[in-house]
């Protein structure tokens, strides 16, 4: 009776043991159920708007334009009646608490920490709870070293519980989506989980090898350590080949080591042990619904390329007018020999049918500049295809734009092209679209629109929606401020009159349009031809400067007008390549104080950073 006493006890603590680890992965699971309600809950105003105004609605998958000659009505949340309806009623409550509330959330959202150009006091915040849920997970009734140590397998369980959630934020169809927020946007959190399983399994290990009595290099003739160990390399080799620079510098290559390594990963885990069996089935569960999404999202037609001067590429798909919002983006994969293994996301650079002013127009349009590899031999279509026609005067491209042709030795030389079978009509796929704005430019009194270089894409594309909007009415819109910073000014020519046009159209709806171009180096022979609205700057862009001058305009319009409601705020959305960009402009925005603030109606910022973060 002695003797069968302590294999008794010793089952007894193995019972108890997962037990505890079982009480600590659901307290795990709660937890994160309950960071993401009280997120939720704290972003909860611009949900409900973004759903009351039938935003979610669109943006969701591209189609053909069929039925050009209805308009897509949609509700103003700010403003009652018609656009110019000037009211003499009181401040409705609900738009005091709101730019109450939004003030207040700037200065969470907007504040940037310790100089980092990303990392916003959310982001911290946010990524803090998260370490501290999983570290009370780790030390649920866990606390006493001895205890640590015997519960060696606590932190592999808490990693293991942790992977779907870390392939569901990787995910670009997830359920974030249906709240409005891209999955660029969450991307943070996918490799802050990464990060913690890795930690979890790294302690997992240093555990097992404390408390292994036998020798290494036996360890490793047994297929649950090897497996183990196989998987622990791999998370390691993963989480280095994704720090910032790397991924940056080696997108391609990262991307490919990212997608093998996974499956690497997944199957060394499946063999490790049979508890990782369920979560890996979850795992691959995600990874299936997401790749059918992406394949539903995704059209086939046949794209015309046109090689610009100044290194511009514009790519026209035909039938396909509808379905997206401004601002949101594609993946283009083209099917040629040398493009094929690649797909690149591109900001569509025109508005939807329904919120455009050209309603009956049929075409998704994305515009590139060669700056990279992929970029440069996309370039090299259209360049080519216009090497072949240079008995032509001139191109037209899809703006209506009348460009000079490129002669076929001065491009065959620049570039050094020897094929010229290429034709500037190839087969392409685009996917999408993706990312979200939960602002809606055209509900706020005065729109900034702020692009660099070619992310003026981005600001086209809402300055058209904004233009649209009003002609339906459905736009609280008075004043639009464009700002436009570059290197090379003859860029302009080939954006400046399409920007004119749909100035045009917002005048004859009583909005003022100011434009006003920043150029960073020596203007050249180019010059715009002059007008009104167009001011160009030979210097950097101050965004403090911009930020001050819209508020001046709003205020200036408020007083103007004499009227009693409240104003309806400004809306600054901006796209660039730089965080630094960004960050300034965050900075610039949480400068206004909260009188002004209230004055003005409120201040939402969106920016967009064109890079592989």
């Amino acid at each position: 009776m002695v003797e069968s006493l302590p294999p008794f006890t010793a089952q007894a603590q193995k019972i108890a043991q997962r037990q505890t680890t079982t009480e600590a992965s659901f307290f795990l699971l709660g937890s994160l159920l309950g960071v993401f309600v009280l997120v939720g809950l704290l972003r909860a105003p611009f949900t409900i708007i973004y759903f009351i105004t039938g935003r979610f609605k669109q943006g969701w998958t591209l189609r053909r334009n069929s039925q050009t000659s209805e308009v897509t009505s949609f509700r103003n949340w700010r403003v009652k009646g018609s656009r110019f309806t000037i009211s003499g009623l009181k401040p409705r409550r609900t738009q005091q608490l709101f730019i109450e509330y939004l003030y207040w959330y700037n200065r969470v959202a907007l504040q940037s920490v310790w100089r980092c150009q990303l990392l916003t006091l959310a982001k911290l915040l946010i990524a803090l709870l998260y370490i501290m849920v999983v570290i009370l997970s780790l030390f649920w009734k866990n606390w006493r070293a001895d205890e640590f140590l015997s519960r060696f397998r606590r932190p592999a369980f808490i990693a293991t519980v942790q992977l779907p959630l870390m392939f569901l934020l990787a995910m670009k169809n997830n359920i974030c989506g249906f709240l409005g927020v891209g999955f660029e946007r969450i991307n943070f959190l996918h490799r802050l989980v990464g990060r913690t399983v890795v930690l979890c399994s790294i302690i997992h290990a240093v555990l097992i090898l404390k408390v292994q009595v036998f020798p290494l290099r036996e360890l490793f003739k047994q297929s649950t350590f090897m497996f183990g160990m196989i998987s622990l390399a791999t998370m390691i080799f993963l989480t280095l080949t994704s720090i910032g620079p790397i991924r940056k510098r080696f997108y391609q290559c990262f991307l490919a080591v990212h997608v093998l390594g996974y499956i690497l990963l997944l199957f060394a885990l499946w063999k490790h042990v049979e508890a990782t069996h369920l979560p890996i089935l979850i795992c691959c569960g995600c990874k299936a619904v997401d790749q059918i999404c992406q394949a539903l999202n995704t059209r086939f037609r046949t794209a015309m390329f046109t090689s610009l001067p100044g290194k511009i590429t514009i790519i026209e798909v035909p039938d396909l007018g509808t379905g997206w919002r401004a601002g949101q983006f594609v993946f283009l994969r083209v099917y040629s020999p040398k493009y094929i293994l690649e797909k690149h996301p591109f900001t569509i650079a025109n508005a939807p049918a329904t919120d455009s002013p050209y309603r009956t127009k049929n075409s998704l349009v994305l515009i590139a500049k060669a700056t990279g590899d992929y970029t440069r031999r996309i370039h090299e279509i259209g360049l080519t295809k216009a090497a072949m026609e240079s008995q032509s005067s001139d191109v037209k491209s899809p703006h209506n734009l009348r460009v000079q042709s490129i002669s076929s030795a001065d491009t065959k030389s620049e570039l050094g092209l020897i094929d010229s079978t290429y034709d500037s009509q190839l087969l392409v796929s685009i996917e999408g679209p993706y990312g979200h704005m939960y602002h809606d430019m055209k509900s706020h009194e005065t729109v900034v629109l702020i692009g660099a270089g070619v992310a003026c894409t981005f600001v086209m594309s809402l300055f058209e929606e904004v233009v649209g909007s009003a002609l339906k009415a459905s736009a609280a819109t008075r004043n639009i401020l464009i700002y436009w910073t570059l290197r090379d000014i003859d860029m302009v020519e080939f954006f400046l009159e399409p920007i004119r046009e749909n100035m045009r159209m917002a005048q004859a709806m009583d909005i003022a349009v100011q434009i006003k171009i920043h150029v960073t180096s020596t203007i050249g022979i180019y010059k715009p031809r002059p007008f009104r609205e167009l001011t160009i700057i030979q210097r950097r862009i101050d965004l403090k400067e911009v930020v001050t001058e819209a508020v001046n305009t709003t205020l200036a319009e408020i007083n103007a007008l004499g009227r009693c409601d409240p104003a309806c705020g400004i809306g600054i959305a901006s796209a660039s390549g730089s965080s630094s960009f960004s960050k300034a402009l965050r900075d610039a925005a949480l400068s206004v104080d909260k009188k002004t603030f209230t004055e003005i109606g409120g201040l939402t910022v969106h920016t967009e950073i064109f890079d592989n973060q």
